[in-house]
């Protein structure tokens, strides 16, 4: 059945942009925000279309554990340096290191592992959204774009994970305005 996406298309491309644009000093966060916004009602739009759940529900509850996540992960680096420095301070000022305060920093580094676990996680759940959404709009573009935001999730403790995110959102960007406005959509 032919259907119109153009609504789709440009919602999607707009929220994809300003996702990009999150990282912005001081309105970074709501501009975030506005465009995972978008790109959720765009996602809805394509659900009530094809009658497949699954895109809406998987990139919702993906979207939701990475914002998680990645607030975890920022907690938890600070919390991480924060004790490395308070140990290796007080250990220098007693000339030895005998491991007290192992505990806390141990707790700080399970905080850490944890939300990278959930940054993971909701990641590999935007990439089942995005396949899907590639089944029903003949988009190819949207798989890449799902799987790199996995790999990207995988790695991003190498630090290089954070690149092969940010080339995600690129390819997201592309994949929604590579959409066209009337398309034969698979409908469930």
């Amino acid at each position: 059945m032919v259907q119109d996406l153009k609504k789709i298309k440009t919602m999607g491309g707009i929220g994809s942009i300003l996702t990009l644009l999150g990282g912005l000093p001081y309105v970074g966060s709501l501009v975030y925000l506005a465009g995972e916004i978008l790109v959720l009602i765009a996602l809805w739009d394509l659900k009530k279309i094809t009658q497949e759940k699954s895109i809406f529900k998987n990139y919702l509850v993906g979207a939701i554990l990475s914002s998680v996540g990645v607030i975890g992960l920022i907690i938890g680096i600070v919390l991480v340096s924060v004790g490395l420095i308070a140990l290796f301070t007080r250990e220098a000022s007693r000339g030895s290191f005998e491991g007290r305060g192992m505990m806390p920093l141990g707790f700080s580094v399970l905080i850490l592992l944890f939300s990278w676990a959930l940054f993971v996680f909701g990641n590999y759940l935007i990439m089942k959204s995005f396949k899907k959404v590639t089944e029903v709009t003949k988009e190819e573009k949207f798989a890449t774009a799902g799987l790199l935001y996995f790999i990207g999730a995988l790695t991003l403790i190498l630090l290089v994970g954070a690149l092969i995110s940010f080339a995600g959102m690129i390819v997201t960007i592309v994949a929604f305005f590579s959409l066209p406005d009337k398309a034969e959509v698979q409908v469930a």
